[in-house]
């Protein structure tokens, strides 16, 4: 007999064992909607600056809050000017704004300084990322607007290790097609150079995510909308990561999903969520590899738990099989006559042999709770009730996101497998379906017959597609309120 996998106990064994944190472990974070507002400030501010007598030298970063300090500020006067290369008149001042909750920065004389918020962004990062990395990894050589070797490519920053790998990092604030994307990001990879995508905090890539007609504004906050050129990095194996170089930081995006009938944290993946949540993390907490880029806590952590996953499932295979009925059945046949004893064990029977429970545990691992959970106004169709709970949802809900299914569809499917569905069918598939819309897999309107429209809006995620867990609790992953 083929082994069923538990899940739910699987995830409970790695919180006990400590290989998943709960989420006091976890970095704290403000809430969704202000974590959001901060990592997105509107600010423009110079916060950056080159010394005039070292312009090629990593520049120089004003620490918010030390403004006011008068020998700092004649400091400044003497010897820092501004980064952008062709500003007609360099010259920089100290404006001191903390005081009224706003970020300090450099001014510039009366009259020029009118630089574009892409442009100064833009440099900025590029600024922040070099002397980062000079910093924190001495041994790199970073330099700006360098060369691949054929010349195809230009860089933003090129990262030389000693061993002559080498890493491109493309600040990306400007807009950018995909097909222009996948020709830079190809172009890079030909040329043996790993490249580093860091969208822009400000500007066409960090939007925040819109209210479906039927959502109230609330229920989204904080969250931002998954676009074209997010699926088409992921689908490429390029993280999707965020810079805000005023307070140096990194955002790493995650949607809340169910992994087999679990609500789990993961990332974004191609076809996924169009709405994801954002953890923010400092550039000092980030790490680079010549080989994965610049990788960010968020992301370290899904990996070690990637890792953890996969060792405990391979020690969970070898677990002695679990006895051939399930509890729920057990409890059926303890609870019957004799006559219902037969029917039900032969129902299971059926349900252990036919091919909708196969797939049904290649794709989750087991059968989710939500399909065998007992339900007693479901249990007036003539079959086990996992059985044809599971037939439905393949059937009309898998892979079919943003589609339309009814309770006529229903009742065609049960029919196709032969199930006799009796007279109270509709109670029984509506209680089946709301249960689906609890957990956010369906939108149920509240009024119409059988032709009533039913919208998928998130099927369950398959193992295959939702391995990389970060953190499960059922109901605020990454975040701490």
């Amino acid at each position: 007999m083929e082994r069923e996998f538990d899940v739910a106990g699987f995830v409970d064994r790695l919180q006990d064992d400590g290989v998943l944190p709960d989420t006091c472990s976890m970095v704290a974070q403000p809430h969704p909607a202000d974590l959001l507002a901060a990592f997105q400030n509107g600010e423009r501010r110079l916060v950056y600056a080159r010394y005039r007598d070292s312009p090629n030298a990593p520049a120089y970063f004003l620490v918010n809050g030390t403004a006011g300090d008068p020998a700092l500020r004649k400091w400044v006067a003497e010897n820092l000017e501004c980064l952008i290369s062709d500003c007609p008149d360099p010259r920089l001042s100290l404006v001191h704004r903390s005081r009224s909750g706003r970020r300090d920065g450099f001014a510039h004389r009366s009259g020029s300084g009118s630089h574009a918020s892409e442009g100064l962004f833009h440099q900025q990062a590029k600024a922040m990322l070099i002397a980062w990395v000079d910093r924190q990894y001495p041994h790199i050589n970073a330099v700006p607007e360098m060369p691949t070797p054929l010349r195809e490519r230009r860089a933003d920053v090129m990262l030389t290790w000693p061993d002559g790998r080498r890493a491109a990092v493309e600040v990306q604030y400007a807009a950018l097609t995909v097909a222009a994307w996948e020709r830079r990001h190809e172009s890079y990879l030909a040329e043996g150079v790993t490249p580093i995508w860091l969208l822009g905090h400000s500007g066409p890539y960090l939007r925040s995510a819109r209210p479906r007609s039927y959502e109230l504004p609330e229920s989204v906050a904080g969250q931002v909308q998954v676009q074209a050129l997010h699926e088409a990095m992921t689908e490429a194996g390029a993280p999707v990561l965020w810079v805000n170089p005023l307070d140096q930081s990194i955002a790493t995006p995650w949607v809340c999903t169910q992994v087999a009938g679990r609500k789990l944290a993961v990332s974004v993946s191609p076809g996924g969520d169009r709405r994801a949540h954002i953890r923010v993390d400092p550039l000092d907490a980030c790490r680079l590899d010549p080989t994965r880029g610049l990788i960010s806590p968020a992301m370290d952590h899904l990996a070690r738990l990637r890792a953890a996953f996969a060792d405990r499932l391979a020690q969970d295979a070898t677990r002695p099989l679990p006895p051939p009925a399930s509890p729920r059945v057990n409890a059926e046949l303890i609870s019957t006559d004799n006559a219902q004893r037969e029917k039900i064990l032969a129902q299971h029977e059926v349900w252990l042999a036919s091919d909708v429970r196969a797939q049904f545990v290649r794709m989750f691992g087991e059968i989710p709770e939500l399909f065998s959970k007992t339900h007693a106004e479901q249990d007036q169709i003539e079959a086990y009730p996992e059985m044809w709970r599971c037939i439905l949802y393949q059937a009309l809900i898998h892979g079919r996101r943003l589609q339309y299914l009814t309770y006529d569809d229903c009742f065609a499917v049960l029919d196709s497998h032969g199930i006799d569905q009796g007279p109270t069918r509709r109670t029984a598939i509506h209680s089946f379906l709301r249960h689906l819309e609890e957990q956010g897999i369906l939108y149920m309107p509240r009024y119409g017959g059988g032709a009533v429209r039913i919208m998928v809006l998130r099927p369950l995620r398959t193992l295959a597609e939702g391995a990389d867990v970060l953190h499960t609790d059922g109901s605020a992953p990454m975040t701490s309120s």
